[in-house]
């Protein structure tokens, strides 16, 4: 791996202490990283934790490649993390690696049933990270999951996260699993479901 990703990657797991995020060595590395758009990065930084790095530097890693990915619209990214997805057991590296994901835009032949069993994990983090991965993909099948989620679920976190996702890739067939939500005691899922609908109203002319 090049210096430089050595060297970043050493910052961004910096642990020295501070006394306001502006002086922290860690925080300045992370908004080094998120502006990062050099593509040919993502596969030492792929290989190295493929290769075996510590729980921490790897977080750092899947960030990382999720960041260029994100900025570049690079869908050969998320292809890259979910790649990377079966050998992480770690749930707050599985948070980081699925949002990075969900922050890069996926056509519609990309294959996010990996992520699926997630759904249904123990780990309320690792099930809210995997709704998130599921965002920005023009795959049917991927609403249809999100769709199946929101309907089964009672949680109101997950509500309202499914419904974020469908309002950035849901149809029409989303919005009787959402207006459902309307009626909802808790305010932001209601909020949300309204949000959702309109946007997919709005985005289909309606």
């Amino acid at each position: 791996m090049r210096p430089y990703l050595t060297d970043l990657l050493e910052r961004m797991g910096d642990k020295t202490k501070y006394t306001s995020s502006e002086d922290s060595i860690s925080w300045a590395a992370y908004r080094e990283a998120e502006k990062l758009t050099d593509i040919s990065m993502v596969g030492e930084l792929a290989a190295a934790v493929a290769a075996g790095l510590p729980t921490d530097t790897r977080r750092s890693c899947y960030f990382t490649i999720g960041k260029v990915g994100a900025n570049l619209g690079a869908e050969d990214c998320a292809a890259l993390l979910l790649s990377l997805l079966p050998g992480e057991t770690n749930k707050y590296n599985l948070n980081t690696l699925l949002h990075g994901i969900g922050q890069i835009s996926k056509g519609p032949n990309f294959d996010l049933s990996p992520v699926f069993p997630l759904l249904a994990d123990s780990r309320w983090m690792v099930r809210q990270a995997a709704i998130n991965a599921l965002d920005k993909s023009a795959n049917p099948e991927t609403e249809t999951r999100v769709i199946d989620h929101l309907a089964a679920t009672t949680d109101p976190y997950e509500q309202t996260y499914c419904h974020a996702v469908l309002s950035t890739i849901g149809t029409l067939r989303s919005l009787p699993v959402i207006e459902a939500n309307l009626k909802s005691r808790k305010r932001d899922v209601k909020a949300s479901a309204q949000w959702a609908a309109n946007a997919i109203r709005v985005r289909n002319g309606l």
